[in-house]
This record gives structure tokens, sequence and C-alpha cells, in this order.
């Protein structure tokens, strides 16, 4: 007997993005692993939605040209062809935005030095330090990392629903099952 194989990326990632959440602390610290699972849990939901949408792509267009466009790009281009608009500005593609820019930020990383701190942890601005651009302790916080962790299921919920996909083939990421691989 053989079975067809197929390896559900997106399920992985998404997965990956909540092992890390769980492992996360309250305690926001340069002492803990704070940062090293909030780095995992933006670059897996970015690379959820990354694999979801090229999926969706692959079954349920005719284009292959999508490669070229980038993440948004993909995302604005499924919703042209069902005739619909992206509303950019409420989540959870506000979220999206925002959750790619950190994502941008970490893997372009362009400056190692962000900031100085004082013995109490408190950024020091002058006449010669600025605030980071992006703050680490704000940006990798438990509750953070659990609202880019929610906004990305419901981005893979709404494309879902968007391309009229039916409920049984995305109820894993509304019932947090994570299946990696479909035989059948």
């Amino acid at each position: 007997m053989t079975f067809r194989v197929c390896m559900r990326t997106y399920v992985i990632f998404l997965a990956n993005a909540k092992k890390s959440l769980d492992s996360m602390t309250e305690e926001s610290s340069i002492y803990n692993d704070n940062i090293l699972y909030g780095t995992n849990v933006i670059i897996s939901c970015v690379g959820c939605i990354e694999t979801f949408v090229n999926q969706l792509f692959q079954s349920y267009t005719n284009l292959n040209c999508y490669d070229q466009l980038r993440l948004a790009g993909k995302i604005e281009t499924l919703y042209n062809l069902r005739s619909k608009t992206v509303d950019w500005r409420s989540n959870p593609y506000q979220m999206f935005q925002k959750i790619i820019g950190i994502r941008n930020w970490l893997i372009h990383f362009k400056d190692e030095d962000i900031g100085l701190l004082n013995s109490r942890g408190k950024w020091i601005k002058d006449n010669v330090n600025v605030l980071p651009k992006k703050d680490p302790y704000i940006i990798f916080t438990k509750d953070n990392c659990q609202k880019y962790y929610n906004e990305t299921r419901k981005i893979i919920i709404d494309l879902s629903e968007m391309m009229n996909i039916d409920e049984y083939m995305y109820k894993w990421v509304k019932e947090e099952t994570f299946d990696y691989f479909e035989m059948g």
C-alpha cells in the first residue's frame, strides 16, 4: 500500500510559533530567553502566512508569476482575484504589517548598537544616545507575541474564507491541531 504525503509547512511554522510562545515568560528582561522565543514567533508567523499564501496560489489560481511579488502584494492579488479589497488599516492586516516590519528589522539587521541602558533597564536618551527605533523589550513581550500569533491565525482564517475554502481545510488553525503531514 502506498500513500501520497503532503508536507504542510504553514502548519509547521505556526506550530513552531506556538511552541516558542508557550516557552516565553511574563517577565521582559535581557536575562531571559524571550528575545530568542519572540524572534522565533515573528519569523514563524511570517513563514506561516507566506507558505499558506503560496499554497493558495498553487491550489486555487492559475497564476504562476506570484513568486516575484512581496507578501503583501500576494495577499492583495488574491483579494483582487475575488474582486475584494484588503483592509490594511484594521486587524488582522494592520498587525500583519507590523509583523512584517519586525521581521524585516530582524532579517535585514544593520546596526547592533541599538541604544544605551542604565542599571534599572531604562533606555537613556541624551545628546549622544537615542531611543531604539524598535525596542526589543516591548516587541518581544509575551503579550505582544501572543497578539502576533493570534493575528496570524486570523489571517489564515480570513484568507481561507475569502477564497471560499471548505472549513475542514483550515479548521486546524482554529483548533490548533498541528498535523505536519497529510496522507491520502
